[in-house]
């Protein structure tokens, strides 16, 4: 690793520092540096424990309009399943929502929409003005149907195009005015929370300092087209199935993510699935985003930026995992159109998983070159590189492919549609065929080089073995 990459990982670790620092309540600059933070540590210490938190932490949830008019908030009702048994089926839980425009009067709103497409008034904020928010009525009601749970819940929806600014404690929606060091969260406890809030801009500001369960802060900011941040660090270190899914799915305002947003590295099942997914307006991410070493889970990053045309390169220190669990980055980058390299050195990981890296940059047909040594892994797993480039068009040269073991499905699909392939080093000893390179090269160009063993005695050629009309090299 090059000086420059250590120095700008320790950066990154002192961003995580200051950030986590910042939402103890502790004020803090945000160009802090290393012995700013310890200093911060030592105040914290000195007092003998973590002070009462200030700043946002303490404050209640906040909606503030920076636009020249008025905007409108709403309550709705949602479900986390598509499944329709009766006619309320949607709306059986209360909604119940404080607000107040200087937290002295509070006005509460106690309603019940007849619809998942009914409005239901929370107020209307004047250009200018801000609105608190304080619930501590259940938003969730869980439910039983074919065997399986669903959870019933209001959301809030705040309209606009991108003129609001939130901020404050978001678990003063729930946990009312006793919200200040409240962090445990139930299953589906946001899901949903401000879906389709067009009128959301600004979150960086927001304070989401909470552990987290199933689904618990799934869809939560989905589809919010005209949010431009994040808040600034998503905190906990051990997390939940599902509990990020989809969180900023279809969020297209952003154009970048905080370094330090995700420090996590004890990671569940699904945690991350489609987090960023559809968010055409990002074109970079930190190299520490994704700190976790060892993955044991599966599905942890799977479709994460699946669909994120605007991002054009990648940091070699973005995914730092040496072992990784079953279908980890299923899809993780497929269809990020505007991807044109892959850097040296971006994938570590030794030990493989089952479909670990399937379909990973399936149909990134802007990716035109890759490093050769991408990948270097020496014993294979079940379909671990199952249509990893499928459909990347503008790629001419394959990256090395040093294992000489195959194991089911390994390589199946892997080039297919690759029109402009021609350059593939394969050292297998194994014979080719449906059960290892089903179509692996189908779709490739006509004519090129294949480069395999000197130990290989296997000739088969067409779409699961050398292309047809290829020239065959030994090494």
């Amino acid at each position: 690793m090059s000086i420059a990459t250590q120095i700008q990982r320790i950066q990154g670790l002192v961003d995580t520092l200051r950030t986590k620092i910042q939402n103890k309540g502790v004020t803090l600059a945000n160009d802090a540096d290393l012995e700013d933070c310890v200093d911060a540590i030592d105040d914290i210490e000195g007092g003998g424990g973590t002070p009462t938190p200030t700043g946002y932490e303490a404050e209640y949830f906040t909606i503030e309009n920076t636009g020249s008019s008025s905007m409108n908030v709403f309550g709705k009702h949602g479900n986390s399943s598509s499944n329709n048994n009766s006619s309320n089926y949607y709306v059986e839980v209360p909604f119940i929502v404080d607000y107040s425009f200087d937290k002295n009067t509070w006005t509460t709103v106690n309603a019940t929409a007849t619809s998942t497409s009914a409005n239901i008034t929370i107020c209307t904020i004047p250009a200018g003005g801000k609105v608190y928010l304080r619930s501590s009525s259940p938003r969730i009601m869980y439910k039983g149907y074919n065997s399986s749970v669903y959870a019933n819940f209001w959301y809030i929806q705040i309209a606009g195009m991108g003129q609001a600014t939130i901020s404050g404690n978001i678990m003063s929606l729930i946990s009312g005015d006793d919200f200040i060091g409240q962090k445990n969260v139930a299953s589906y406890q946001f899901h949903s929370m401000f879906h389709s809030s067009y009128g959301i801009g600004d979150a960086s500001n927001l304070v989401i300092n909470t552990n987290t369960s199933y689904y618990s802060h799934a869809l939560m900011f989905y589809n919010c087209t005209y949010m431009t941040s994040t808040p600034s660090c998503l905190p906990p270190t051990t997390l939940a199935q599902y509990c990020y899914y989809s969180m900023f799915n279809g969020c297209t305002g952003l154009t970048s993510l905080p370094s330090g947003l995700l420090p996590s590295t004890t990671l569940g099942p699904d945690c991350y699935n489609s987090m960023f997914r559809g968010c055409t307006g990002l074109t970079s991410l930190p190299e520490n985003l994704l700190p976790a070493t060892i993955i044991t889970v599966a599905r942890c990053y799977q479709s994460m930026f699946y669909g994120c045309s605007g991002i054009t390169s990648l940091q070699s220190g973005l995914l730092p995992a040496t072992t990784l669990g079953n279908n980890c980055y299923t899809s993780m980058f497929a269809s990020c159109t505007g991807l044109t390299s892959l850097p040296s050195g971006l994938l570590h990981a030794t030990t493989l998983s089952s479909g670990c890296y399937s379909q990973m940059f399936e149909y990134c047909d802007g990716l035109a070159s890759v490093p050769s040594n991408l990948l270097s892994a020496t014993t294979l797993t079940t379909s671990c590189y199952y249509s990893m480039f499928r459909g990347c068009t503008s790629l001419t040269t394959a990256p090395d492919l040093p294992a000489t073991t195959l194991i089911d499905y390994c390589y199946s699909q892997m080039f297919q549609n690759c029109g402009r392939l021609n350059y593939i080093k394969a050292l297998f000893t194994t014979e080719p065929g449906t059960w290892y390179t089903n179509n692996w090269v189908s779709g490739v160009a006509s004519s090129g080089t294949f480069v395999k063993s000197s130990s290989a005695t296997w000739t088969t050629t067409g779409v699961s073995g050398i292309p047809s009309g290829w020239t065959v090299q030994t090494a």
